[in-house]
Parts: structure tokens; C-alpha cells; sequence
């Protein structure tokens, strides 16, 4: 038997804490056995697991890394192509495991799956949004991106490989998605919480002695997350409140209203941070925004409550299911909000907020090495004859 770890979309740091957990517990669970598949700006990271000495080979996927339009575009076509030749050179006996659901392979390979009898696990992220929220998106990319995710988890879907399983972020996830999907492909779908990994522990407290409240997000800001909210949220506070605000990411969009809103960003806002940079400067914020609508984060995982856990700051956010799944399963590590009045209370008195939260325990619980078990129970599910 081999393990397929197929990486064929992320570049750089793109869900880097999330593919380097996975591919340390698939190397875990069998060792010498799991061959890796990955570009080549993601796989010096995949290098740096633990465990990397379990891994029996590595080999280089060659997928298009410009973050434009065409770019983008062409990266998903080459990553679908990369997706099926893995999937071609398995047998039976083996499992294929994509660390990202490219949903412009997502017909193909369920009919390989079925004409070859190939077991496939796949790994699922912001994609299902689309399934509830198909009509909110205007640009070509995610009206196409939001077309090929409903052809294929369509409710009307009655047939699905039997050899293809989804995996989900989150045990709400699971409950939200089941409802939306016919029980043929709900019966494919499993659950595991994202892992959170605490490598960067050096960095995860700064003392300055700056004087005032410094409230960040963190990750990339945009329209689907808060981005008009932010501004209006940040022009709402008290000026004679001592709190600064930052983005610590890259910015989708125009810049110019956080500039206005007196918002600190990062040096070239419309490209993500360098990694060293983005911890050094999360390592000096003493809360996370998350400005995210109640409507969303119903079908996916946030990276960045994880990054809460992951450097130890308490988060301050409007309260979505996802956020309260956490909350209710873990223990909490900051404060939600019902609404922007009740956000705005929470900012403005910020300084006299507790910031001692069990961060170490949660994210414990959150290791990849705590989420074994549930990743074995997936894994023993398929036939491997």
C-alpha cells in the first residue's frame, strides 16, 4: 500500500500550518509508505515537519504560482491535471489524499474513481461556502468557482464513488453541510477539526510598553470577510480611545479606505506577508478581529481563529456557528459579540479585557497528534483490496 499526499495547488505559505499537520499525521499513521506530490514553494515547508523522515519520496508538481487572474486560472487547470496523473498511477491497494478540493477535477475524479476503483480522500475548504452562497459573488472567478462547486455537490446528486471520501473542518461543518447535500453525498462526508501547530512559541509574547491597545486581523482581508465592517467599525471607536488598529495580511480590493480610516497595513498590502514578518508582527498585536458576517464560516473553517491559538492572543468577533462550535467543544480564548454595538463596547474598553485564556490546553486538544485517532477512523473506512 502507498499513501498519494497530493499538494498540488498551495503556493508558499497557502495553508501551510494546515498541509504541514496533515502530511505529519499521514506520515504518522504509515510510515515509509506515504509519497509526497507538491510545488515546489510549498514543499520547503512540508520538509520542516517532524516527522519528515517517514516520508518514502518527495516529488515536484509544476503549477503556474502568479496570484493574478489568468495566473490563478491556470493554476486550478494545471492542478486538476496534476490531481487525475496522481490518481492514474495509484492502485487499488493505495489512497490518494488531496490536501485541497479542486472543484475543476472534482467530476473527473469521482468517475476515475469508480472506473478504476481508486480510494480518495479529500480534503475540503472554503469551496462548500459557495454551496449556501452562490448568489453573493460577482467576480468571473468565483461565479465559475461557485458554478463547478454546485454541479458537482449538487442536492440532486445520486451517485458517488464508493471509494471517494470528503473530510470537513469542524463538526458544525458537517452539520450545516449535511441538510444541502443529497444523503448519498453527505454519506461521504467525515469530520476532523482543523490542527493547530505551536512551533512559533518564541514569538508569542511581546512586551512593549507601548501605552495602548494594538488590535489586529490577521490573514487576508476582503469583502467576504468584513472588510466595509472593519472600516466602519474602526471609524466608529471613540478617538479617545487608546486603541491602534492593523491589518497583518494582504488586502483583496482597494486599499486606500483602511489608509483613510487611519488603519495601519503592511508595507505592499496586496501580497501576503513573508512569514517571519507576519509572526513578528502578530507576536506584538494584543487582540485578533474578526469582523466576519453571522451568515458565513457555516461551511468552512477560519485560519485565522486558529492563528488566535497558535500565537495566543484572545480574539474579539462578531459571533458566527463556527466561532461558537469552538467556543462550546474547546474553551473560550476571547470574547464574541451579538452585533457591531456590542463589538464596539468590547474594543473600546479593550484594556480592561482579561487576556488569560487556557491557549495552551485548547490548542493541545487541537494537535495534530491529539487528532490521530479520528484521522485513522477515516482512513480505516476505505477497501483497500
Amino acid at each position: 500500500m502507498k499513501v498519494h499526499y497530493v499538494n498540488s495547488f498551495a503556493s508558499g505559505t497557502q495553508h501551510k500550518v494546515f498541509n504541514g499537520a496533515t502530511l505529519y499525521m499521514f506520515a504518522e499513521l504509515f510510515p515509509a509508505e506515504v509519497h509526497v506530490y507538491s510545488v515546489p514553494s510549498s514543499e520547503c515547508f512540508l520538509k520542516t515537519i517532524p516527522n519528515a523522515g517517514n516520508v518514502a519520496s518527495w516529488k515536484r508538481l509544476w503549477v503556474c504560482s502568479i496570484n493574478s487572474l489568468a495566473g490563478l486560472g491556470l493554476r486550478y487547470v494545471q492542478s486538476a491535471l496534476c490531481n487525475v496523473w496522481v490518481l492514474l498511477k495509484a492502485k487499488p491497494v493505495d489512497l490518494v489524499v488531496y490536501n485541497f478540493n479542486n472543484v475543476f477535477s472534482s467530476h473527473v475524479v469521482d468517475i476515475l474513481c469508480r472506473c478504476f476503483r481508486r480510494n480518495v480522500l479529500v480534503f475540503c475548504h472554503n469551496e462548500l461556502e459557495y454551496i449556501t452562497n452562490s448568489g453573493k459573488h460577482s467576480s468571473l472567478q468565483k461565479k465559475v468557482l461557485s458554478r463547478l462547486t454546485n454541479s458537482y455537490f449538487s442536492v440532486r446528486r445520486k451517485q458517488v464513488a464508493k471509494g471517494l471520501r470528503f473530510v470537513v473542518l469542524g463538526g458544525s461543518i458537517l452539520r450545516n453541510l449535511r441538510p444541502v447535500l443529497s444523503p448519498e453525498m453527505a454519506a461521504r462526508f467525515w469530520a476532523i477539526d482543523h490542527p493547530v501547530t505551536t512551533s512559533e512559541k518564541s514569538v508569542h509574547h511581546v512586551e512593549t510598553g507601548k501605552g495602548y491597545v494594538n488590535i489586529g486581523t490577521v490573514g487576508i482581508v476582503n469583502y467576504y470577510k468584513g472588510a466595509s465592517e472593519l472600516v466602519n467599525v474602526v471609524k466608529s471607536v471613540s478617538p479617545d480611545s487608546n486603541v491602534r488598529f492593523s491589518i497583518v495580511g494582504s488586502v483583496q480590493g482597494d486599499v486606500e479606505p483602511f489608509r483613510n480610516a487611519g488603519i495601519t497595513l503592511p508595507p505592499n498590502p496586496s501580497v501576503p506577508m513573508p512569514d517571519g514578518e507576519f509572526q513578528r508582527v502578530v507576536a506584538a498585536l494584543d487582540f485578533i478581529l474578526l469582523l466576519y458576517p453571522h451568515d458565513t464560516y457555516r461551511l468552512m473553517a477560519s485560519g485565522a481563529v486558529l492563528d488566535a491559538l497558535r500565537f495566543e492572543k484572545p480574539i474579539i468577533a462578531l459571533r458566527t456557528d463556527y466561532f461558537e462550535y469552538l467556543f462550546k467543544k474547546f474553551g473560550k480564548f476571547g470574547y464574541l459579540a451579538n452585533d457591531t454595538g456590542e463589538l464596539l463596547h468590547l474594543i473600546e474598553h479593550a484594556s480592561e479585557l482579561s487576556r488569560d485564556f487556557p491557549f495552551r490546553s485548547i490548542a493541545g486538544q487541537l494537535s495534530p497528534q491529539a487528532l490521530l485517532p479520528e484521522l485513522k477512523k477515516i482512513t480505516s473506512s476505505f477497501n483497500y483490496k
